[in-house]
């Protein structure tokens, strides 16, 4: 009988790390997984490639305390023991902070939790949080394959809380995209775009579906 085991880490992101972009976060964790001689779950075909997912893609620069990392094996493993295997082959900025078992083969998110800190330069109106919560509609502009699209992301947007200069947002993700936490700066500011890389922002946590292991 053919035994897997699915554990699902949560790790961080940060410091030089959060420079990585997804695909090279991908690759990292690949070479980590196989230098940790983890005996991880193959696919098939001509290119066999090992059965792990990262359950939501995160802006370069963008720094994160919480994400998930689902791994399949071919045997069945202690997640501590996966935990401290891994942990071994990471650099600075990623580490381990959970690990479990996972019921599904990858993680169905269903939020975002962001703590974004503005530049000293910026304006954000008082009252703008309220003034923004209470529109039906926050159009934004993306640009895709040479193609500008309206996108309304005010469903997306579930909650809003400021403090000073920090902003606090609670974002839902669906499998059509996600909201990026700086339209919904632009957004509060009036601005048309605002450069993410002006911005501190970090991902504090990703909600799963109610029926998903945290």
């Amino acid at each position: 009988m053919e035994v897997r085991t699915r554990i699902r880490l949560r790790f961080t992101k940060k410091g030089s790390a959060r420079f990585l972009s997804h695909h090279d976060l991908m690759r990292f964790f690949e070479r980590a997984i196989r230098r940790a001689g983890l005996p991880v779950k193959m696919s098939q075909g001509f290119n066999p490639r090992p059965k792990f997912s990262i359950a939501a893609a995160l802006g370069v620069g963008v720094a994160a305390q919480h994400e998930i990392l689902d791994i399949e094996l071919d045997e069945a493993i202690d997640p501590a023991v996966v935990r401290k295997r891994l942990s071994q082959m990471l650099i600075p900025g990623i580490e381990i902070v959970s690990a479990g078992q996972a019921r599904r083969k990858s993680a169905r998110v269903a939020a975002a939790r962001y703590e974004v800190r503005l530049p000293s330069d910026s304006d954000l109106p008082q009252g703008a949080v309220d003034a923004l919560m209470a529109q039906d509609e926050v159009i934004v502009e993306r640009t895709a394959k040479k193609t500008i699209k309206r996108i309304n992301i005010r469903p997306c947007i579930l909650d809003i809380q400021r403090s000073g200069p920090t902003v606090r947002m609670r974002l839902q993700i669906t499998d059509s995209g996600a909201v990026r936490p700086e339209e919904v700066i632009a957004a509060l500011t009036g601005e048309a775009e605002f450069d993410r890389s002006r911005l501190q922002i970090v991902r504090t946590d990703l909600e799963l579906q109610p029926d998903e292991q945290a």
